[in-house]
Parts: C-alpha cells; structure tokens; sequence
C-alpha cells in the first residue's frame, strides 16, 4: 500500500497561467547560481549542481532531499535553471515576436507610423483595456508599411541653425528607412528586404534572438500611448537575459524523483 504523504492539503481556488520572467525563475529557483555541469553523479552520488542536483527533490528512498529535508513521498519536487549563454526565442510566442517586429522599425525601433496618426490614435481610444486586439489593430495597419516615417525630419543638408526651418516636426523622428518583410520559416525568422539602404546591405537575413532582443530592448515612449502592449508582450516572447527552467519547459517546473 502506498504511503501517504503528511502535506497540508490545501483547496485549489484557481488557476492562472503565465510566463515567469527571467528574475522569478532566478528567485523560485532551488539550485542557486544555476546548473553548471553536465554531470549526473560525482562519487556515486548526486552531483551539486549537476542535472541531478539533490536540491531539486529525492533521487531513491535512502536520501532526503537538501531543499526541504523530506523524503520521496513528503517531497514535492523543486526545479533549477540553467544560465544560458545568449537569448533565445521563446518558442511559444514565436509568432507574436513577428507581428511586434513588423510594428516597429528593425533599425531605430520607433512605431512605423507616427503616434498622432488618426487611425493610431482611433485604435487607443477604442480598445482600451484589450491589449491583444490593440495589438492586432495595430499590427494589421502597420504590416504592409515598408518604410520608417520621419526621415524627412533628419535631413543632413537641411541647417539646423536656419530660422527659416520650424523645429516642430510633424513626423516622430523615425529614421525613414526602408523595412523588410519578416517571416517566420519554421522556428526561425528571416527578414527580407525589396529595398536596401545600402548597396552592400544584404537582402536576406536570418534574425538571432539576439538582434530581435536588441530591436526591442531600444523600443522606447510606446509603453504610455499603446497602454503598455508592446514592452509587456516583449517581456514575455524572451527568456530575456538568458534564463530557462531546467527542463527546457517554458513556465514548467522541472521535478526530480
């Protein structure tokens, strides 16, 4: 007959999914500083900060677990985390991490349409409070924009110092390049290009998480006129800052024993 455990039961009242970001994993986490090696066991038992650690619950019935002294049947189980080298797509959001991208300016990270434009200003007003339909309306106005507005607003020929030139520009101080088309192959991004900025500009490249980090890690003033949707979405398409629960399981905990 099995054993019963001697935990408190307690009434599940709800439940809520969501995406741990990388300083709650860091803080949830039993294996402080992270798993290091990849060695199971060291001298015939488990090795501190292996894949194995005895922090994260029991291994067999003659040892207790070093996080919270139960047994196999008092411990529930405790998941580590790894430290990875660089940022790496969050495979589950690997879609919406394409839409945010066709939002937003690949080189100067600014909303491809001014803020003051009357469809952007319609799509705030009107869906205050659904951040996800924000997104998709702004996502669908913004998706067949090719280029960057504002560029008139950075002539180099044009002299600041002319009085004859009004300081207030009507555009957002984009960069006006030209934008390429994001698309997702498989579990990669490629960014295309029908207009280079550059003769030497290559047409076709295939994004690393750590470029998209970069993009939009400099988005900046849309978190007050977009009711957040941007930086929050952002903070959830990343294991930003390199952290990911042991398992490689987005959001799950990784248990032992």
């Amino acid at each position: 007959m099995a054993l019963e455990s001697k935990a408190t039961l307690r009434t599940v009242r709800r439940v809520q999914f969501g995406i741990l970001s990388p300083d709650e994993i860091r803080r949830m986490s039993a294996t402080e500083g992270g798993i290091k090696y990849a060695e199971v066991y060291e001298n015939g038992r488990p090795k501190l900060g292996g894949l194995m650690d005895p922090r994260q619950g029991c291994l067999d019935r003659n040892t207790r677990c070093t996080t919270c002294a139960g047994n196999m049947t008092d411990c529930p189980g405790h998941f580590g985390h790894l430290e990875l080298a660089k940022p790496v797509f969050h495979v589950g959001f690997l879609t919406k991490t394409m839409k945010i991208l066709r939002c937003v300016c690949f080189y100067c990270s600014k909303l491809l349409f001014n803020a003051q434009y009357p469809k952007i200003r319609e799509i705030v007003t009107k869906s205050k409070g659904q951040p996800r339909k924000r997104l998709q309306h702004v996502y669908n106005l913004c998706k067949g924009k090719m280029i960057c507005e504002g560029g008139d607003e950075i002539d180099v020929n044009k002299d600041p110092d002319d009085p004859n030139i009004s300081k207030k520009g009507s555009g957002h101080g984009g960069c006006g390049r030209y934008q390429p088309n994001i698309k997702r192959v498989g579990l990669e991004l490629v960014a295309e290009w029908k207009h280079v900025n550059e003769d030497t500009q290559d047409r076709k490249q295939i994004l690393t998480a750590e470029r998209v980090y970069e993009i939009f890690k400099h988005i900046t003033g849309l978190c007050q006129l977009l009711d957040c949707f941007l930086i929050s979405a952002v903070s959830s398409l990343f294991w930003m800052r390199s952290v990911t629960c042991w398992a490689w399981i987005p959001n799950m905990p990784a248990l032992t024993g």
